[in-house]
């Protein structure tokens, strides 16, 4: 009898470790699942959760934003050479193999525009955020309620990049002009928090309205941080993100549609060939709101942008002050409104 025992407790045993083996592979390779039912959308709807329109005029807007930088940069070095030189980094090499931003920690947290067609808005200010870490080594969260209120970057029914709003005036955080996830009219007077030095584009003369090459995307991350560009963003990438929670998943798809949705680039896997994008559909879509997306897919990169913070306790030169207002002159002569 304590012999039966005996064997009877072993098989039990066995059987028990292997259930338990089982179980282990099992949670092992499932993929993580949502604990709440996933909403559907149509592209009827998509645009209460993209916004993004691309400027008629996309070429103008690129020649002037790049020759006024390039204008700056050349007086900073003759008025301030020690800002010239903070605003010339080397954050990675564009011939890495992997690189990622949030492990350099030079990304902001994931925010949700809430079916407020206003992705311009969080991808541009994704942007100024993440040069605030790498420029001044400050966490700083600006407020998109101010850009969809205030600049003429756009609204909740869609817009464009707003860099030269950052430029001057500048913005305040979130928490000083809270999002309201929908118009409202500008709040006066506004406070100015954050600011940034200058913005540009990646594409060159003859190309604005073409997507860059991924070597000279990689190039202008490795030089300005993490960059804003416009994606196409369908039904299908909606639904990847809230089926896909896993870090290792990559949305690839060959949609001939037109760039609708604003992300930021915040990185790139050469051996999975694909960019590491941060969206603003909050931390429940995607791998806690970020994405790897195969290179070409649906026009990833066209209008590419960066933009870098105001260096800390930077008094402008009369040359630079008088730069800024020649921005500002030619923003309003170069409107993205009679554009859209």
């Amino acid at each position: 009898m304590k012999r039966l025992d005996s064997v009877a407790q072993l098989a039990l045993i066995l059987a028990s470790s292997l259930l338990c083996l089982t179980c282990s592979q099992a949670n092992k390779q499932a993929p993580i699942a949502r604990q709440e039912p996933v909403k559907r959308y149509s592209r009827d709807q998509l645009p209460k959760l993209t916004g993004l329109v691309v400027p008629e005029n996309l070429p103008q807007l690129v020649q002037r934003s790049n020759r006024l930088s390039a204008q700056l940069v050349k007086t900073l070095k003759e008025t301030a050479p020690k800002v010239a030189g903070i605003a010339d980094h080397q954050y990675c090499s564009p011939n890495d193999q992997v690189v990622d931003f949030r492990s350099l920690h030079l990304v902001s947290p994931v925010k949700d525009q809430q079916e407020c067609g206003a992705c311009w808005a969080f991808a541009t200010n994704g942007v100024i955020e993440s040069s605030y870490l790498a420029v001044r080594n400050e966490r700083i969260s600006a407020s998109e309620q101010e850009l969809i209120s205030c600049s003429s970057g756009g609204s909740c029914a869609g817009g464009w990049w707003a860099f030269d709003f950052l430029m001057k005036p500048g913005i305040e955080s979130d928490k000083s002009y809270a999002y309201e996830h929908g118009d409202s009219a500008c709040r006066t007077p506004l406070t100015v928090e954050f600011r940034a030095l200058s913005s540009g584009y990646v594409s060159a003369a003859g190309q604005e309205n073409t997507i860059p090459s991924s070597s000279d995307l990689k190039t202008a991350m490795c030089k300005h941080g993490p960059l804003a560009v416009a994606f196409n963003a369908t039904p299908a990438f909606i639904q990847f993100g809230y089926d896909h929670l896993d870090q290792g998943a990559i949305f690839s798809e060959n949609d001939a549609g037109k760039v609708n949705h604003g992300i930021v680039l915040v990185g790139w896997d050469e051996p999975k060939q694909a960019w590491i994008i941060k969206n603003s559909w909050n931390t429940t879509w995607g791998d806690q709101g970020f994405l790897y997306v195969k290179y070409g897919t649906n026009s990833i990169g066209l209008g590419a942008a960066w933009a870098e913070a105001w260096p800390k306790d930077y008094d402008p030169a009369p040359k630079v002050r008088k730069l800024f207002d020649t921005q500002i002159k030619s923003a309003l002569k170069v409107s993205r409104n009679d554009s859209q």
